[in-house]
């Protein structure tokens, strides 16, 4: 049996906006870890709903400008509403505080 992580779901808050559980809600930004069983890193997704993506949101360059601000050598990205990367378990609350100042700066901006 292949070795599975272990989920630590929860609905991370973004740019300060209200909290909510409905997706489909324009300021709302959901996104995901998972610790892996086999590494000592963080499986991290995020996804941002079409109302946020033309606010100005782009995840992947959040993401990449989070881990360059974290000291990070990582690959990460994928497109606008969707991307993710892997995170080492020690830096993961820096990488989130950064991700949040990237998508607020990110959103100031337009």
């Amino acid at each position: 049996m292949k070795n599975r992580p272990v989920r630590e779901k929860y609905s991370h808050k973004i740019a300060d906006e209200k909290k909510s559980r409905k997706r489909k809600e324009s300021n709302e930004r959901m996104s995901a870890r998972a610790k892996r069983t086999d590494e000592d890193v963080y499986k991290v997704s995020g996804r941002a709903h079409e109302k946020i993506v033309n606010q100005g949101v782009n995840l992947s360059e959040a993401i990449r400008d989070a881990c360059k601000q974290s000291d990070l050598d990582v690959l990460g990205g994928g497109h606008p509403p969707a991307a993710g990367t892997k995170i080492p378990v020690e830096k993961i609350e820096l990488f989130l505080e950064n991700c949040n100042t990237a998508v607020r700066n990110q959103l100031q901006r337009k």
